[in-house]
C-alpha cells in the first residue's frame, strides 16, 4: 500500500527561514529545542496564520506590476521592495519565488 500523502500546508520556520512539513518538530528538534513547548506552539501559530494570509492575498504580481520591476533601474531592489509591501518573506540567500498571474501569461503568449 502506498503511503498516505499529507495535504498540510508547509510552513516557514522564523529561525532559521526554511519551509517545514512539521514546523512544531522541527522547532522541537532543533531551531527552539531550548524554549518552552508554549513559545514553540506560539511560534506555529504565527506561521499557520502567515500561510493563511499568503493562501488569501496570492503570490501572484499584476503585469503592470512586472514591468514596473523590470524597467526600473535596479530591477532585484524594486523586487525586494515590493514584495516586502507585500509581506513576503525574503532573506538574504534565500530564492524568492513568484508565480505569475494569468495577465501575464496571457502577454507572453
Amino acid at each position: 500500500m502506498a503511503p498516505r500523502k499529507s495535504s498540510r500546508h508547509w510552513l516557514l520556520c522564523p529561525v532559521c527561514m526554511k519551509t517545514q512539513e512539521s514546523l512544531s518538530c522541527h522547532l522541537r528538534r532543533s531551531c527552539l529545542k531550548e524554549s518552552e513547548e508554549s513559545d514553540r506552539e506560539e511560534v506555529v501559530e504565527k506561521a499557520k496564520s502567515d500561510v493563511l494570509d499568503l493562501l488569501k492575498t496570492g503570490r501572484a504580481f499584476s503585469y503592470k506590476v512586472l514591468s514596473r520591476i523590470v524597467s526600473s533601474s535596479n530591477p532585484l531592489k524594486s523586487l525586494i521592495v515590493i514584495g516586502r509591501e507585500a509581506n513576503r518573506k525574503l532573506t538574504a540567500g534565500q530564492k524568492f519565488v513568484s508565480r505569475f498571474c494569468t495577465g501575464v501569461a496571457s502577454h507572453v503568449e
